[in-house]
């Protein structure tokens, strides 16, 4: 199917990015990652049904995620499913024209492309998972393989040699992706994350020619406000339901 939501369109493109399989269907969408993008929103009948069939898909009892490709979609869509064990969330997509992306804040700090094998040692440090080190592994080994393919790139904020917070960003068919902001408890407060964002969006269209950006967070998660801050407006809901582990 032709997915019309420019927030799924660019979630189904980072998985591909990242090697995970996606197939399109007359109504769906399913990725091997776990997720089943529904054309429309289901009413009740189809609840087993579309639940058999992700199941079908994802023998292996992952976590399954069911959204649905409507940019003006609202929590109450996929709320039939919440008796077969789902529960709903919803991000807020912004976009911004790159050019616009910009901040004077946190001027004292070094700001850069990850490079050495020291920087990226520090940037697993700064990781909400860094206790968790296999997952930090997987995680920091999954964005240095975008980064050395040339499709992303990991920005660190030094003060003097000490990486205090980093920022991602990935080129996907003329627009960038942000990948989050990870900050060192000293840099929180001093605008660092709002440099970040706004030197890898301008990065990002000035060598890769990513002419928009956007990002993706948890409605009322406050990241939303640093990147309104430095030019990114709201564009669209994204709604999805999901499943821990089949039952």
């Amino acid at each position: 199917m032709e997915v019309i939501s420019q927030v799924w369109r660019s979630d189904l493109a980072l998985l591909a990015l990242d090697g995970v399989a996606v197939e399109h269907h007359s109504t769906y969408v399913v990725a091997d990652s776990g997720l089943l993008l529904l054309r429309r929103a289901p009413v009740r009948r189809d609840v087993p049904r579309l639940t058999a069939l992700a199941e079908s898909h994802f023998t292996d009892g992952r976590p399954i995620v069911i959204g649905v490709d409507d940019p003006d979609a609202v929590p109450t869509d996929l709320t039939v499913f919440d008796d077969a064990g789902f529960t709903v969330s919803v991000s807020i997509a912004l976009v911004a024209d790159a050019e616009a992306v910009t901040t004077d804040q946190a001027a004292r700090y070094d700001v850069r492309p990850l490079a050495s094998e020291e920087d990226w040692q520090s940037r697993a440090r700064l990781l909400p998972l860094r206790r968790d080190e296999p997952a930090a592994a997987d995680q920091i080994a999954a964005e240095r393989r975008l980064s050395d393919a040339g499709h992303a790139t990991w920005w660190g904020g030094f003060e003097g040699l000490r990486l205090v917070g980093s920022a991602g960003i990935v080129v996907l068919d003329g627009h960038s992706r942000c990948q989050g902001v990870d900050l060192d408890p000293v840099a929180r407060g001093t605008g660092l994350a709002a440099r970040l964002v706004a030197a890898s969006v301008q990065h990002a269209c000035s060598t890769q020619g990513a002419t928009t950006s956007m990002v993706v967070a948890a409605k009322g998660h406050p990241a939303i406000g640093l990147y309104e801050e430095v030019g990114f407006r709201r564009r669209e809901a994204q709604v999805r339901t999901s499943r821990p582990c089949a039952l």
